[in-house]
């Protein structure tokens, strides 16, 4: 039986039930709920004999690469004390959007498409140190210091 005629043997009050509930589940697939894509980033930076290094450029990058497109980058300073802090990162996006954009890049991109959450932070900008990357996995707590060698 098509749907109209199914509709259209129904009562006033139960179309109005339905009329809201389909409207219910709009607005839940269409409600941008928030996801972190990497928490709170403190990190230490220490040259290789541990001493603190201050002053140097620290560039955190991060993205969901199954929900955006492009990604994003933050740059500081470390302090007096080798220590910086980057904020938590979060995106907002439906469920459709999570449903279908995953799909969609797929698509576009082929087998090789990178999904997920993806975060790092590279220190570099000085002459006398090693650049050096940290990356974020997923799911752990993100690395709390990391060591640069000295330019020799």
């Amino acid at each position: 039986m098509p749907i109209i005629q199914v509709l259209s043997r129904l009562d006033q009050r139960n179309r109005k039930r339905l009329g809201w509930l389909t409207l219910g589940v709009v607005i839940v697939l269409a409600y941008p709920f928030k996801t972190t894509v990497v928490p709170v980033w403190p990190l230490r930076v220490l040259d290789d004999a541990g001493a603190a290094v201050a002053g140097i450029n620290v560039t955190e990058h991060w993205q969901h690469n199954s929900l955006e497109s492009v990604g994003h980058e933050e740059n500081l300073s470390t302090d007096h004390a080798g220590h910086f802090i980057f904020p938590a990162r979060a995106i907002r996006a439906s469920l459709f959007s999570r449903a279908f954009a995953p799909l969609a890049k797929i698509v576009r991109e082929g087998n090789g498409t990178k999904l997920g959450r993806y975060a790092s932070v590279v220190v570099w900008g000085s002459k006398n140190y090693d650049t050096a990357v940290a990356i974020y996995k997923s799911g752990e707590e993100p690395t709390a210091e990391i060591v640069i060698g000295r330019d020799r």
